[in-house]
């Protein structure tokens, strides 16, 4: 079992503070939540290997987990990977490369000169197989942002990126790179380079765009849009029957909407 306490922490500490960091290289998966989070960071537990929370704690998009929170998720689950909420609130926003044609591109939308960020790689993984960590730009960002190579991914908001010491499927564990980690180093803003070829992206032919205002009709969403409807009809009154039935067993508690989170079981269930 996991202490009951790591003493007072602010619900929101000052982020890339100076301090002496726990060495987050290590197995022990608690302690780098628990420093990430002190830094700022908005992390979670995840099932080991898949990259996908164990839980959704909406509220998560708009402030940072307690460290009481993060004592009660690993003690429910001990071994679980570190997943970071990527956006606003961590200020975080992830370039993802794989392989040498990846790197080769990022290098030429650069200028031949990679930047000095938080990086990190797989122990024992490919070469040239890295994710470099940057400030959130001042834009409206997604999950997956267009990217101009399909072997470069952009990460943005509500986007979920698993953090060193996690493991991969393989159980390989991910390291930062030498003086490059979350605690060792501030993480600069995103490249101008990468924010025009961003743009350059978002409005070329056959790239997804942003959506700018009332989105024209799809004649396949017209088609199904009946189906959806009864779905949806179904599904609203499968949820008001399970309330109706629970009200008359759990007394209202005052509980908040806000509070309210959906627990992932590992079969995925």
């Amino acid at each position: 079992m996991l202490p009951a306490s790591r003493g007072a922490v602010k619900d929101r500490a000052p982020r890339f503070a100076p301090r002496k960091p726990i060495v987050i290289n290590s197995d022990d998966a608690f302690d780098a939540a628990l420093d990430y989070r002190d830094q700022g960071f908005c992390v979670i537990p995840g099932i080991p290997g898949r990259k996908q929370p164990r839980l959704y704690p909406h509220r998560l998009w708009t402030e940072l987990p307690t460290s009481e929170e993060l004592i009660e998720w690993w003690n429910r689950w001990p071994k679980t990977d570190v997943l970071c909420a990527l956006g606003l609130v961590s200020n975080l926003f992830g370039v993802q490369v794989f392989g040498v044609d990846g790197h080769q591109a990022l290098l030429d939308v650069l200028g031949g000169k990679m930047p000095v960020a938080p990086q990190f790689t797989l122990a024992d993984g490919p070469p040239h197989y890295f994710t470099m960590l940057f400030r959130h730009p001042k834009l409206k960002t997604q999950s997956l942002m267009p990217s101009w190579h399909e072997k470069i991914n952009l990460l943005g908001r509500n986007a979920y990126l698993i953090l060193p010491p996690s493991r991969d499927w393989k159980g390989r564990r991910f390291r930062w790179a030498r003086r490059r980690s979350l605690l060792d180093l501030d993480p600069p803003q995103l490249p101008g380079p990468i924010l025009d070829a961003m743009e350059q992206c978002a409005g070329s032919p056959g790239m997804p765009k942003q959506p700018t205002g009332k989105l024209t009709s799809n004649p396949l969403q017209d088609e199904y849009r009946p189906l959806f409807q009864e779905l949806r009809s179904a599904c609203q009154q499968v949820c008001d029957d399970f309330v109706r039935r629970m009200a008359g067993k759990v007394p209202l508690t005052g509980i908040k909407v806000s509070e309210i989170t959906v627990e992932m079981e590992p079969s995925g269930k």
